[in-house]
């Protein structure tokens, strides 16, 4: 790897408050190491999933030195769990041999926020961080945390000021820039902005900052490939930094992956001297054992811990530490989860080595076989997955960094053409990616100041929003076909209407006649509520019969990047504390929807789908949606994100017209305290229909209470139904309360049922539990009595029918919603009948 930072600043000491342990964190196994002249040359990263207490004790045999990190804790779920010991040592507790450790922090409420380092400073933690750098949709989107922060730098600035002012040490985790705010200029502006000690010239001590040296893209990249697409600028990251000079110390971080490469970057000339450390992320992860050699190449010690001088001593000691932390004679028993998480950071011990398959595939494979068994812990699964391995492979000495370095520079002297060639594509890659968002976000600020926008109409009160159809106008479903349409936002459409109005508009001429009504209706509300605080006024009437407000576009001109066919969403938008109740018909107008609650918001709505669509539910604290759905077509999806106290209901009755109708919903519980049930009836009348049901909940917050309910009816000649339901309750979703339930009546012996309930549990203070039954035929005796009492037979069916479905049917609150699903559940046994 060519850096162009190469001969060493002087060691910047790490001036460090000294802190004594605190009475109150007695229960925290150890004190804050003593570090106050120690250089931080290798930190290891804080990865999502990785950076666990088992993760960071195998990087701790590799190196006395280095300072580990944890994954990322929204600051939330520490403040919850204050009182709980037991769930907050599994959150944030690690033991002595950890030092140094940091402690990172997420969220954007300085209060909770200093909260939460507290709890962290109380249990001995050396320094805590605030992540202003993550690019994760799941941290950076609706929660406001990581780098989306970095536009709004007065709000980090709060932050750290209220952490600087509850603990002593504290760092900021950033990036060169967000979106379009990359400029050097940016860089400089925002530091200066969020660093409370950089306005005090007699500031005792250093900030301290770990640099990124690659900007984000929040939309239109994915986590990873924010680590690789936009590319590293570390000439940037020493101007800007440097140009602080004593008031801040900084770790580099991206791009390193050897130990050789961070020794360039820290000993070049170019370096400032304020650039203390580098940082190592997914390489530790992925090549640990390249790390063994830490303590003597970076740190000039004598020599590298015992454990580190083979991949068989590591493996040894790391199954020592196993057998130490999960006796087999505790009281809490071993769950799968365990055996997972305790062996994920050996699984890279022989990356690029012979053996290296052989060596995970026997590790999963005594997993299985023992993870129940109660006699094998996970120290003993590496001891036996150890005999597979070859002996010369194990027991050989791990190479000095010395000769690694000359062999892999070596090795890229000769790097192929192809590889190349593979790093010009990126380039190209990331480059076109970038022209694609600066041309659509250029399109958006030629609209600033039009009256018309998304946002203008939300702010002015109006009850439904932009729908992006192929049709000029719709009342709940009823639609005027002749219009395409692809264009992202309005705002971009009327960007193009000055050039083109055929290209804006398309040939339907009633899209056209809607724009001066939505004009004269925008500015009929913003004038009525001229002057009031509130942007959005109380809903007086709860009518299911309100308009939706369409315009229309066109996919006219080849090569517009913001035009796509196939990008019509509809977004319903309920402001904060506003109830509202909606009936809406699905079809090719509008086949994927985004429902967004704000805080406290409540919204029935019921719908009707005949055809495939995507529908994402972006629930705020305390907001509640009640979602009722009847299918008949299509695949579709629903995907759903909690924040605190929120409450999500869907009861869905499948009921194919055609061949096949599949759904699955996808949900993800941020928040503490939420409640999340998926009901789903199908009922399939139609001979050789097949339908599907699958549907997975991530707990990721404490409190949750869940429910989801199956029952289908095949009554149909060859029919089929699958039904999959998975929970995966991780480590810090304790107090987790869920059930899963599945229940089939076959009324044709060549029907076919298929149930897969499945529980991924890591938690231990929970109660989740699941079922399955299937049931061939009616109960004889009940369709006899009912037909006795001279009850038609398909009358007598119905209501035996209805009595095997009440159960989830009566889970829907709303008696009209409840009617609504009995009559169409009726009218498919009536025509089944017949």
């Amino acid at each position: 790897m060519a850096v162009d930072l190469p001969e060493s600043p002087s060691t910047i000491s790490r001036s460090r408050s000294s802190v004594g342990t605190s009475a109150d964190a007695g229960f925290a196994l150890g004190t804050r190491s003593d570090r106050t002249e120690q250089p931080v040359r290798l930190s290891i990263a804080p990865m999502v999933d990785v950076s666990d207490r088992d993760f960071r004790m195998f990087m701790r045999l590799l190196s006395s030195k280095c300072e580990v990190w944890t994954e990322m804790l929204v600051d939330q779920a520490l403040v919850h769990n204050e009182e709980a010991s037991q769930h907050l040592e599994q959150l944030i507790g690690f033991s002595a041999p950890e030092h140094p450790i940091v402690c990172q922090l997420g969220g954007h409420d300085p209060t909770k926020l200093a909260a939460a380092a507290r709890i962290a400073h109380l249990r001995g933690y050396d320094e805590i961080n605030l992540n202003v750098g993550c690019p994760s949709s799941r941290v950076a989107g609706h929660g406001l945390m990581g780098v989306a922060l970095m536009k709004t730098p007065e709000l980090v600035r709060d932050c750290l000021r209220a952490l600087e002012n509850e603990v002593p040490n504290v760092s900021i985790k950033t990036r060169l820039g967000v979106d379009d705010l990359d400029t050097e200029d940016f860089t400089r502006s925002f530091l200066e902005t969020v660093l409370p000690s950089l306005g005090s010239p007699g500031a005792q001590r250093p900030y301290r900052v770990i640099m990124h040296c690659r900007k984000a893209w929040l939309q239109g990249l994915s986590p990873a490939e924010n680590r690789t697409i936009p590319p590293l600028d570390y000439p940037r990251a020493c101007r800007v930094l440097g140009d602080f000079g004593s008031r801040v110390r900084w770790t580099l971080n991206g791009g390193i992956e050897t130990l050789w490469q961070a020794k360039d970057v820290l000993t070049s000339g170019l370096s400032p001297a304020n650039l203390e450390g580098i940082m190592i992320g997914r390489a530790a992860y992925n090549n640990p054992c390249m790390l063994h050699d830490t303590d003597v190449y970076l740190y000039g010690c004598d020599e590298n811990p015992a454990s580190a001088q083979s991949r068989g001593a590591l493996l040894e000691a790391y199954a020592d530490y196993l057998h130490d932390r999960y006796p087999l004679e505790s009281d809490s028993p071993l769950t799968p989860g365990t055996f997972a998480t305790s062996l994920k950071p050996t699984l890279g011990t022989f990356a690029n080595k012979s053996g290296n398959r052989a060596y995970r595939q026997a590790v999963d494979s005594l997993i299985k076989v023992h993870k129940r068994s109660g006699e094998v812990g996970p120290g003993d699964v590496i001891r036996m997955a150890m005999k597979e391995m070859p002996e010369d492979v194990l027991w050989e000495p791990l190479p000095s960094t010395v000769d690694v370095e000359e062999a892999e520079r070596a090795e890229r002297e000769r790097m192929a053409d192809w590889q190349r060639d593979e790093l010009e594509r990126r380039r190209v890659q990331y480059a076109k990616k970038e022209a694609t968002q600066r041309a659509r976000l250029e399109a958006a600020k030629a609209f600033d100041g039009f009256p018309l926008t998304l946002a203008t109409i939300m702010d002015v009160g109006m009850d439904l929003l932009f729908l992006h159809p192929r049709g000029g106008a719709t009342n709940l479903g009823q639609v005027i076909d002749g219009v395409a349409t692809g264009s992202r936002s309005p705002s971009q459409r009327w960007a193009r209407l000055p050039a083109s109005p055929s290209s804006a508009f398309g040939a339907n001429y009633i899209g056209l006649l809607m724009i001066p009504i939505i004009i004269l209706l925008a500015a009929m509300r913003s004038s009525v509520r001229k002057g009031r605080a509130k942007a959005y006024a109380p809903v007086e009437s709860h009518s299911s019969k309100k308009q939706i407000i369409a315009v229309c576009g066109s996919v006219q001109g080849d090569g517009d990047p913001y035009c796509r066919a196939g990008d019509r969403e509809l977004t319903l938008k309920v402001p904060a504390g506003i109830e509202e109740r909606l009936e809406l018909r699905r079809d090719s107008t509008f086949p994927d929807m985004s429902v967004v609650l704000e805080e406290g918001a409540r919204l029935s709505l019921r719908e009707y789908v005949d055809m495939g669509g995507t529908t994402r539910v972006y629930l705020g604290a305390g907001a509640k949606l009640v979602h009722v759905v009847h299918q008949t077509a299509g695949d579709c999806v629903t995907e759903v994100e909690h924040d605190e106290g929120s409450k999500y209901s869907q009861t869905r009755l499948v009921i194919p017209q055609s061949n096949e109708a599949r759904h699955s919903t996808d949900i993800k519980v941020k928040g503490p305290d939420c409640v999340s049930d998926v009901h789903s009836v199908h009922v399939v009348a139609r001979g050789s229909a097949h339908t599907e049901s699958d549907s997975y909940c991530d707990f990721l917050s404490t409190g949750t209470k869940a429910q989801q309910t199956h029952r289908a009816v095949l009554c149909g000649s060859k029919s089929r139904s699958s039904w999959r339901s998975t929970y995966m309750v991780k480590k810090v979703a304790q107090q987790t309360d869920a059930n899963q339930e599945c229940k089939a009546l076959l009324l044709d012996r060549t029907a076919r049922m298929t149930a897969r309930p499945e529980l991924k549990i890591q938690a231990d203070d929970v109660k989740v539990t699941h079922g399955a039954a299937l049931s061939t035929t009616i109960d004889p005796k009940q369709l006899l009595y009912l037909i006795s009492r001279g009850v038609p037979r398909s009358r007598a069916q119905w209501l035996c029918v209805n009595g095997f479905l009440e159960d989830t049917l009566m889970r829907v609150d709303d008696p009209e919603d409840r009617e609504w699903l009995r009559e169409k559940v009726k009218e498919a046994i009536t025509d089944f009948e017949k």
